[in-house]
């Protein structure tokens, strides 16, 4: 892939990101979400197993969701 069609994806990226309109509710479950995955992928690091990611992936998520942090 040469450098001007990334760039080029880049920027159709961009576009559409500023074109989707957000509310604080979806911006605070989105970020729940990434939290989650970010925890779940440095455990399954750790253990190196996939396993373990999705396991704890799952746990976190369904922590959050039952602290209602996720509506």
């Amino acid at each position: 892939m040469n450098l001007s069609y990334a760039s080029h994806l880049l920027r159709v990226a961009g576009i559409f990101l500023r074109r989707t309109k957000m509310g604080a509710k979806t911006k605070l479950n989105t970020a729940y979400i990434n939290g989650s995955l970010i925890g779940g992928g440095l455990i399954g690091l750790s253990f190196e197993s996939m396993t373990a990611f999705v396991i704890a992936t799952i746990f976190l998520i369904g922590c959050c969701y039952y602290n209602k942090d996720i509506r």
